[in-house]
């Protein structure tokens, strides 16, 4: 098996994962079987291509993982190759969108650690990179970031593109890939300068069965429009994560359009420039995480929000700063 990778260190170490575990000889002679298979068969990949092995095995290590790893997996896709990547908001949005399973939970075991057991296989596996924080008490989890090579994010883009339950949608870099009809769970858009055009090609049926929605202005420079000059976000019903992230000058009346997304569990206006949050941010009773670390402005909290804690919030972000609020005191 480490013949048929060539001597690359990615396809040794994803092998070496795949191994991970597997005790019997007969285990090992079926993994033996399975990377001769994906080596011989090509997947549509020339044998010229330098990457072709290293390609194949990690298609191999994906699909030996549990469905709802490859679920969690699939996440990266929200992200650019070799962004940094915070373990904790990951794991928060992996809890939000119901891909940790209970059933996995540990007695004593929050979900946040059942979580970083995940990201933990994801490791072992190579489909990820992880670094821990400088001090063992620097945070509730045992990684600060993570990171996902271009190989295994061509990968994780291309298993989109073949399950169909997201879309991505990167006009910075011409990137368009997943489903725009059938059963699409998440949609990304990486854009300054998003218009309705974006998403006219989408069946408003479509739309209202989005779980989770992330929208990125990656460049400074121009003011984007916010989502709901966009389209109606009324028109995402069942919305349970919505990131909107470097939006400038919001209005009291652009974030109040939020309040009837009344599923949301995951809100993230992280470095959008926010002077006062509206008292209707109360009508989020399912609400579990908010993030409004803003861009150096000061936030008028409203008094719902504590409220609002004390039914359900477990995570507040503010001012760069983390605020745990115990909905149980």
């Amino acid at each position: 098996m480490v013949t048929r990778c060539k001597g690359l260190p990615l396809a040794i170490s994803a092998l070496g994962g795949i191994l991970k575990g597997k005790h019997s000889l007969r285990e090992w002679e079926r993994i033996n079987e399975d990377v001769s298979f994906h080596v011989a068969r090509g997947g549509g990949v020339t044998n010229d291509d330098e990457y072709y092995t290293v390609r194949q095995i990690l298609g191999l290590s994906y699909g030996n993982l549990p469905s709802r790893l490859q679920h969690c997996f699939l996440c990266f896709a929200n992200y650019k190759e070799d962004e940094i990547i915070d373990t904790e908001e990951l794991y928060i949005i992996w809890m939000a969108e119901g891909l940790i399973s209970v059933e996995d939970r540990a007695q004593g075991e929050m979900m946040l650690e059942v979580a970083e057991r995940y990201l933990d296989e994801l490791a072992h596996r190579s489909l990820v990179t992880v670094k821990v924080h400088d001090y063992a008490n620097d945070s509730r989890s045992k990684y600060k970031e993570c990171v996902v090579h271009d190989l295994i994010q061509d990968l994780c883009w291309s298993k989109v593109k073949e399950q169909g339950v997201m879309h991505v949608i990167d006009l910075e870099r011409k990137l368009d890939i997943g489903s725009k009809a059938g059963i699409v769970r998440r949609l990304c858009v990486r854009s300054h300068d998003a218009n309705r055009e974006v998403l006219q090609p989408y069946d408003p049926h479509v739309l209202a069965q989005i779980r989770s929605l992330f929208i990125w202005n990656d460049l400074d420079d121009d003011p984007p429009l916010w989502p709901n000059h966009i389209f109606t976000l009324e028109k995402f019903k069942l919305l349970r994560v919505f990131t909107a992230c470097r939006y400038c000058k919001l209005s009291k009346k652009d974030v109040r359009s939020l309040s009837k997304l009344v599923y949301l569990k995951y809100l993230s206006l992280q470095d959008c420039e926010l002077d006062i949050l509206p008292a209707s941010i109360g009508k989020l009773r399912n609400l579990e995480t908010l993030d409004v670390r803003t861009q150096g402005v000061c936030l008028s909290i409203p008094n719902v929000l504590r409220h609002l804690a004390l039914r359900s919030v477990e995570n507040t972000y503010l001012d760069g700063e983390m605020v745990l609020l115990d909905h149980k005191e």
